[in-house]
């Protein structure tokens, strides 16, 4: 972990959406909503192939600390989405978040 918050913030070198989602009319029918646009640091995890035509990515994002994001929301990066799988503070003292997130494709 970087030693001071200028070089902390200086590995935030990716400009994601945090993108909630709502349901609209009575067949519930979902649409997403960004809430925020934030820099964050993205690091692939790994992956694996699900079928012939589908596979996965895991990814782990960090970025300043928000308390609102929540596992039902979603990462977008240009076109690419990112389902958030979970949200953690790495050491309790409210300064960044870790999420870790699924792409399917």
């Amino acid at each position: 972990m970087p030693s001071t918050i200028r070089e902390f913030a200086g590995t935030l070198n990716q400009q994601i959406t945090l993108e909630s989602p709502s349901e609209t009319g009575g067949n519930a029918a979902v649409t997403w909503t960004t809430v925020a646009t934030v820099w964050a640091q993205m690091l692939g995890l790994g992956g694996a192939e699900l079928s012939g035509i589908e596979a996965t990515g895991d990814y782990r994002f960090r970025l300043r600390a928000r308390t609102d994001i929540t596992p039902h929301w979603r990462i977008g990066l240009g076109s690419r989405k990112f389902q958030i799988v979970s949200v953690i503070d790495p050491d309790g003292r409210g300064r960044e978040i870790l999420i870790m997130a699924r792409e399917t494709v």
